[in-house]
């Protein structure tokens, strides 16, 4: 019998893609996600998700697994509304979600010619033509692919299985169309591409079926890298590569955006308008700060704070009868008199002074200092008394004309103190100094510190010991002391303060040229840093970023393929390191070298098979 009707297939039939299926929605996402500043992998991920959840409950419920696009996008939505990202406006987002999934879709698009003229030639023979498709939009929207081609008027109508919730591949589409028209099974013909949804399903429906041989591009390689590291990869990865073998410690920017990253995130959420950055090594962490909230819009208040440990010391310090030195002493395993009144900030002629008049050995350490007899008699001493309460006096005068000078409300809005970190004793000693009037948060990269205290907050953005909360604590916590050298700052250690015309002036030491070793040694990788680390900032995305696997990918490299010019400069800035007021020694340096190699070989064993290895840096 002579056919009068045609039923033909859409996708892979009449119009082919340059690309698979699940690309085309990656790309759909990167633009959706370049327009709301979320990453696209997040919303490919989301998409996939919902797609299959909405695809298995239509199943057990019907019997049919068909969904609508704009059913998948309300869910993500949701979720993404839920999570505050995108910056809100949700409406706007599945608006322009379907319009930019509409023109991605067209722009990898091109029609097959050979089935078009075939159809062509069907339509002048009198012959009546449907699109019959089982697809995830509607027939509103094949109208506007169909007509940017110039072929919409081929085609007496469109049945799309998301409308109906029936498909071809049940065969429940052809038997919905056939009964709607009125038609004879014997007199229609389907074309298509899908042996079992064009063919085996259309005869079974009593429908002559012809089959289309047709080549659909499979899935790209790049896909599921993108879709767990992120859209801009490859972009990320040419910036890990940049400047060689030499210096390949740059690629600490990779860590560096990710505590940044990570730091703004705790400030907001402990609702911080301030943040201190302490010196020495917050110098360079407030640079990169700074850098990372003008790219990306953030407002935030940072401060450079000049302090050391002794300084911070000297301001927290008691009446000496009250004052038990608990901060000072915790994580000194001995102290003798001379050293405690070094750290003190006394001088060489008042130590001596003070030893001649106790009669005592100055340099006798003891693993218990408060309770030795040289202490002792040191507390008895007028002359020590008189110079400990002057110079604490002194300190704490200065001190609060300085941490006065920022106009901070520090009672209202606490202090919020970022630094390398490791135990937070400058924390812990302001926090003493405000006498548990101020609340102070503290924001390290890591720290040991294990006991809580509800005034002094420490957050570890990278690692804790021993806790394991982190993500990323067991694989960051590595080499924790190349951020001291890394992040170095370009002046001497702060010594003290002083008052100077009703006005606090910073006092530095001078004991080393510290300024020499930042310039030749320092300076030329925190350049480099700095160049890679705003490339991260621009190619990351506000909300969803996949920075976190990258990082560890790229940490694990860094230190797997670590170079021999990295062993060089790590020689020569070590020999260069300055602990309290000497150089370490010799041997000191050596074995902190070697223990540097054993770590990094374990390192490697412990995180073998790189990407892999990610799934040990969870809790």
């Amino acid at each position: 019998m002579e056919k009068k009707v045609v039923f033909v297939d859409c996708f892979n039939t009449i119009i082919c893609r340059d690309l698979s299926p699940r690309d085309v929605i990656f790309l759909w996402a990167k633009e959706l996600g370049n327009k709301f500043d979320i990453e696209p992998s997040v919303i490919f991920n989301l998409y996939n998700k919902f797609e299959k959840k909405l695809f298995l409950r239509n199943k057990l419920n019907t019997g049919e697994g068909e969904y609508k696009f704009t059913e998948v996008i309300d869910k993500v939505a949701d979720l993404l509304e839920h999570a505050n990202c995108g910056g809100g406006s949700f409406q706007n987002f599945i608006d322009n979600a379907l319009e930019l999934y509409i023109e991605v879709e067209r722009k990898h698009q091109y029609l097959n010619d050979e089935i078009v003229n075939c159809l062509k030639q069907f339509k002048s023979e009198g012959k009546k033509v449907y699109i019959v498709s089982d697809f995830y939009c509607g027939k509103d929207v094949l109208k506007i692919w169909l007509n940017s081609h110039g072929i919409l008027d081929l085609f007496d109508d469109i049945f799309v299985s998301c409308d109906y919730g029936k498909s071809k591949r049940t065969g429940r589409l052809y038997k919905l169309i056939i009964k709607e028209l009125n038609l004879n099974k014997k007199e229609i013909m389907m074309i298509g591409d899908s042996r079992r949804a064009d063919v085996m399903m259309a005869r079974r429906a009593g429908i002559h079926a012809r089959k289309v041989n047709s080549k659909p591009k499979g899935q790209s390689k790049e896909l599921n890298t993108f879709a767990k590291y992120g859209a801009n990869y490859f972009e990320q990865t040419e910036i890990f590569k940049e400047f060689g073998k030499e210096y390949n410690l740059s690629n600490y920017a990779f860590p560096l955006y990710l505590f940044n990253k990570r730091l703004y995130a705790a400030l907001k959420e402990n609702k911080a308008n301030n943040v201190f950055f302490m010196a020495r090594e917050g110098q360079y962490l407030k640079k990169l700060f700074d850098k990372y909230c003008e790219i990306n819009g953030f407002e935030m208040n940072t401060h450079y704070f000049y302090v050391s440990r002794n300084t911070a010391l000297m301001v927290s310090l008691s009446p000496i009868e009250e004052e038990d030195f608990y901060l000072m002493l915790r994580h000194v395993f001995n102290m003798n008199v001379r050293r405690f009144l070094l750290t003190l900030n006394f001088t060489e002629e008042e130590i001596e002074k003070i030893a001649s008049e106790i009669k005592i050995n100055i340099k006798k350490r003891s693993t218990n200092f408060t309770k030795s007899k040289e202490f002792k008699a040191l507390k008895q001493n007028e002359l020590f008394r008189k110079l400990y309460d002057e110079k604490r006096n002194k300190e704490k005068e200065a001190f609060k004309l300085y941490i006065d000078s920022f106009n901070v409300d520090y009672e209202k809005e606490g202090m919020h103190l970022v630094d390398v970190g490791w135990y937070g004793t400058i924390q812990d000693e302001i926090t003493k100094y405000f006498n548990k009037k101020v609340t102070t948060y503290g924001y390290y990269i890591g720290k040991f510190e294990r006991k809580k205290n509800s005034y002094s907050i420490k957050n570890a953005l990278f690692y804790s010991r021993p806790s394991n909360h982190v993500y990323g604590n067991r694989m960051l916590r590595h080499r924790r002391l190349d951020y001291e050298q890394l992040c170095r700052a370009d002046h001497n250690r702060v010594k003290g303060y002083k008052v100077q015309n009703g006005k606090c002036e910073i006092v530095l030491s001078n004991e080393f040229d510290e300024n020499k070793i930042w310039r030749e040694y320092i300076k030329p990788i925190q350049d480099q840093m700095s160049e890679k680390f705003e490339k991260l900032c621009k190619l990351d995305y506000k909300y969803g970023s996949t920075c976190e696997d990258l990082t560890l990918k790229m940490f694990y490299k860094m230190f797997t393929y670590q170079s021999h010019q990295d062993w060089q400069w790590l020689y020569r800035v070590e020999y260069q390191c300055y602990d309290s007021f000497a150089r370490i020694g010799l041997k000191q340096f050596r074995l902190r070298l070697l223990s540097y190699k054993f770590a990094d070989f374990w390192f490697k064993i412990a995180f073998y098979g790189k990407v892999k290895s990610l799934k040990f840096c969870k809790k």
